[in-house]
């Protein structure tokens, strides 16, 4: 386990060196006080001081009330004046991903195919043939006819090549990788949208959703074990200076409850919830016989399905054609016999059901087919969550509402407002990437990063929304987003994501006030102490101790 990249300053250890618990049951552990401390609880969204037992929260209030509180046991931390946060829970992440052997980070985020095909010249030079090479590739070149698996063929005829969209919901493959994934045979027959190819109907390299998918899954079988732990890790362990405290991934390549036991085993310090996201159909035999699994902060819960892709490559699914491609409405990828079969599925397992859906026909899909396959009352505790839900606008909102429905938007999917442009045309452009008129409507939303994982990045892109600035929310309904609302995604708001009385102490102290300072410093946040379960698992040494 690599615990090198966290400091043990002397608050950390002396706290950890401690005895575990007071002496009396009744005597806070810890009391942190003269803090800016934002609660996300709205009954009482700022206070001053907190104390905590064990993993518990026991009190939180003005700072002459909280440190009667104290005995002779009670470690006191000053926290002059600084703000203190829930931990974060990001909602919405993929880890550990597809790990392949060579990653070329390109220097430029649009690429052209000669960078690209020099990178891999390079690759083929430097590494011994039979290595698999990998990187991203724009969406621009996804229609491109000149990039297919014959351009990578002259530079790399030795070597397998994998690209990847920046989306994840495309790959271009090489021969020598389609010969060592047996592809020919495997699609020779599957002639759909997910399947790219030529006029004479050979396979061109490119492969989409479900597709890609498989081959993704295919390749990722063999990871060894300490790959995966060495993956998992090092995020864990990286992300505790943001002040996250847990994550939802959703691991969509490798067997979900295998990655739940490996990080299980590990006893890494934030907390996981792994969700599954096989290819394939997920049967209840399935489901079942890892159901409830939950250990050393690690839980395996919901079943996500992929309804269609994203508008950044045209895979969204739209009522109308895209503006920028006439004849072409993207991707849906389960009809509704299929979604009345996963509501059966869900039904009787009891688990939370995820849809990815981003543009508005596969919205109104799942939404149209919940409603015919139950009534509200039956849906509205079940909490079904819509993950991104771009297109969620008009009478579906409305819908939405009444299906008790959880929205999940990422802020970072904002930052594309000239593609949307092209995609949608000024019309639609307008009802898409909702945000404040979703809150303003009464829908549970709450936020995941799919993309830049530092939260005050995308709580920048919150309050300005580059898509629709009138969309912009405020500092603080982001961080209820991401912390209170994250928690009641996975029913766990009774357990964490505010700072109360009865809550797990999973908290951040910040380098700044989020809640003050211009908008642009945002991203330049960081947490300098994070505790997660009353344990300091991040410290950089500014806080002193009391006693």
């Amino acid at each position: 386990m690599n615990r090198g990249k966290i400091i043990l300053y002397p608050l950390m250890v002396f706290l950890l060196s401690s005895n575990a618990l007071s002496q009396s049951d009744n005597f806070p552990d810890i009391i942190l006080f003269n803090g800016k401390i934002f609660t996300s609880s709205e009954e009482n969204l700022y206070t001053e001081a907190i104390a905590i037992k064990g993993e518990k929260i026991i009190a939180v209030g003005k700072n002459d009330e909280i440190k009667k509180l104290l005995s002779n046991d009670t470690k006191i931390i000053d926290l002059e004046g600084r703000t203190v946060i829930p931990g974060i829970n990001d909602a919405h992440i993929h880890c550990p991903y597809l790990l392949i052997p060579v990653w070329f980070n390109m220097k430029s985020d649009n690429p052209s195919i000669t960078d690209i095909l020099d990178s891999l010249k390079r690759g083929t030079r430097e590494y011994p043939a039979g290595t698999w090479l990998s990187t991203d590739f724009p969406t621009s070149l996804i229609d491109d006819e000149n990039f297919n698996r014959y351009t990578l063929d002259k530079i790399a005829p030795e070597h397998p090549v994998w690209l990847r969209n920046f989306t994840g919901h495309a790959i271009l493959l090489n021969s020598a990788a389609i010969n060592a994934l047996d592809v020919d045979k495997k699609y020779k027959n599957i002639n759909d949208k997910s399947v790219g190819r030529f006029p004479d109907g050979n396979l061109n390299g490119k492969f989409f959703e479900y597709s890609n998918w498989n081959l993704n899954q295919q390749l990722s079988a063999d990871t060894p074990d300490s790959v995966i732990i060495k993956a998992v890790n090092n995020f864990s362990y990286g992300v505790l200076k943001y002040g996250i405290t847990s994550v939802q991934t959703m691991p969509v390549i490798f067997d979900e409850f295998h990655v739940a036991n490996l990080i299980a085993e590990n006893d890494l310090p934030i907390r996981w919830r792994v969700m599954r996201v096989s290819p394939k159909m997920l049967n209840e035999d399935e489901i079942n016989s890892t159901k409830g699994f939950r250990k050393n902060k690690v839980a395996l819960s919901g079943l996500k399905y992929i309804i269609d892709g994203t508008p950044i490559e045209r895979f969204g699914a739209l009522s109308n054609p895209y503006s920028d491609k006439p004849d072409w409405y993207g991707f849906i990828n389960f009809n509704e016999n299929k979604l009345k079969r996963i509501f059966d599925i869900s039904k009787n397992t009891g688990e939370q059901l995820l849809f990815h859906c981003i543009g508005d026909s596969s919205l109104k899909l799942v939404l149209r087919t919940m409603k015919n396959f139950a009534d509200a009352e039956f849906w509205q505790d079940k909490r079904v969550r819509i993950e991104h839900g771009d297109g969620l606008s008009d009478n579906l909102i409305e819908l939405a509402k009444e299906l008790g429905v959880i929205i999940l938007p990422n802020p970072s999917h904002f930052t594309f407002p000239e593609i949307f442009m092209q995609r949608f045309g000024k019309e639609r452009y307008n009802k898409y990437y909702l945000q404040k008129s979703l809150l303003d409507a009464g829908l549970n939303l709450a936020f995941g990063s799919d993309g830049p994982i530092n939260p005050y990045l995308n709580i920048m892109f919150a309050v300005t929304h580059p898509t629709h600035p009138k969309e912009a929310i405020t500092v603080e309904q982001a961080v209820i987003l991401y912390t209170k609302q994250t928690a009641y995604a996975e029913f766990m708001e009774n357990e964490k994501g505010q700072l109360k009385e009865g809550m797990l102490a999973d908290l951040a102290v910040l380098s700044q006030d989020i809640f003050i300072i211009p908008f642009d410093t945002l991203p330049k946040t960081e947490s300098v102490f994070t505790m997660v379960g009353g344990q300091v698992v991040y410290d950089t040494g500014v806080l002193k101790v009391q006693q």
